[in-house]
C-alpha cells in the first residue's frame, strides 16, 4: 500500500530549480552548496536512488533498504535512511546526498550537512518537474549529456501519450489508505500523471494538501469511473469497511485495479512507465 511520509507532510510551496547555470535550490528554497567534485554520489531515497543509477552508475556509493532497483544496485553497501544510520553515511564518504522532500527529517538532514556533505533534496509536483529534476542532477554530476539523452526519450513517450487522449476523459480517484481514508489530491503528481494518461483526477482543488483525507459522503458525490489503489483485496480492505460506496461507478463497473506500488510512488526515470501502468489497466475498460 502506497503510504510514505511523504503523505503526512502536506503540501509545501516551494520546488527544487535551477537558479542559474551554477546554482540550485533545495525544496525548502535554500540554495545547494556543490561541493567541489562530485565523484561519490548517495541517494537516501528510491527515487533519488533510480534517477543516480540511470544517468552516473558509476558514481553510486550505496543505497538504502528500500532502494531495490535497477538490480543491480542490490550489490551496494545498505544504509538505513529510517532511522538514519549516520555512521553507515560517514563511511560511504559521498560527497552529496540526494533524497526527496518528505523522506528524511529537517532534522537528519542537517546532521548529515553538519559533517561537511551537502544535501539536495528535491520535490516534484507534475511530470515535467520530475524530467528537469532529471536534468538537474546530471549537470550537478557532470553527466548533464546522459541526462538530457534519457530526458529527451522520455519527452518524446509523454507528447506520444497525450496524443492518445480524447477529448471525453474519465474521472478517477487512487485511494492510498483506507482508514481514514487517503487520496492523491488534485495538487500531487498522480493528477498530472493521470491527465498524461487521458484520465481526470476526480479530487477537485480546494483540498491543498497532496495526500488529503476525505469523507464517505465526498466520494459518492464524486462518482468515479476508476479506482486505483495498492489493496491486495479492495472488497476486504476498503468496501467492507465502506460497503455503501459499492454504489459508486467504479463498483458497479468492475473497474478498481491495483496499481504497482513502487512504480507508482517513485518520481523517477520509470515516471512515464507508471504513467503507461495507469493507460495500460485502465484502457480495456473504456
Amino acid at each position: 500500500m502506497i503510504f510514505t511520509l511523504s503523505v503526512l507532510s502536506g503540501c509545501k510551496t516551494h520546488r527544487d530549480r535551477e537558479v542559474n547555470s551554477n546554482k540550485f535550490l533545495n525544496a525548502s528554497g535554500s540554495e545547494l552548496h556543490l561541493p567541489e567534485k562530485v565523484n561519490r554520489v548517495l541517494g537516501l531515497c528510491p527515487s533519488s536512488t533510480e534517477i543516480l543509477a540511470s544517468i552516473c552508475p558509476e558514481k553510486l556509493v550505496g543505497r538504502t533498504q528500500n532502494c531495490n532497483f535497477p538490480l543491480f544496485i542490490e550489490k551496494l553497501p545498505v544504509v538505513n535512511n529510517y532511522p538514519l544510520d549516520l555512521e553507515g553515511v560517514m563511511k560511504l564518504r559521498p560527497d552529496l546526498v540526494f533524497t526527496l522532500e518528505g523522506i528524511n527529517s529537517e532534522d537528519d538532514i542537517k546532521r548529515i550537512e553538519a559533517l561537511g556533505i551537502p544535501v539536495y533534496v528535491q520535490n516534484f509536483k507534475t511530470v515535467d518537474e520530475v524530467l528537469q529534476g532529471i536534468r538537474n542532477v546530471g549537470k550537478i554530476c557532470g553527466t548533464q549529456v546522459k541526462a538530457n539523452l534519457l530526458v529527451d526519450s522520455l519527452v518524446k513517450i509523454k507528447d506520444s501519450l497525450l496524443n492518445q487522449n480524447v477529448a471525453q476523459k474519465p474521472s478517477a480517484i487512487n485511494i492510498i489508505w483506507n482508514s481514514p481514508i487517503y487520496v492523491h489530491g488534485y495538487h500531487s503528481i498522480m493528477t498530472d500523471k493521470l491527465r498524461i494518461a487521458g484520465i481526470n483526477n476526480i479530487i477537485d482543488s480546494s483540498f491543498k494538501k497532496t495526500s488529503p483525507e476525505v469523507s464517505r459522503e465526498y466520494l459518492l458525490a464524486k462518482n468515479p469511473d476508476f479506482m486505483f489503489c495498492g489493496f491486495k483485496d479492495y472488497e476486504k480492505d476498503f468496501f467492507s469497511l465502506y460497503p455503501e460506496l459499492r454504489r459508486m461507478n467504479c463498483y458497479r463497473n468492475k473497474a478498481i485495479f491495483k496499481i504497482t506500488e513502487d512504480l507508482q510512488s517513485r518520481p523517477g526515470p520509470r515516471i512515464l512507465e507508471a504513467v503507461m501502468e495507469l493507460k495500460s489497466i485502465s484502457k480495456n475498460d473504456r
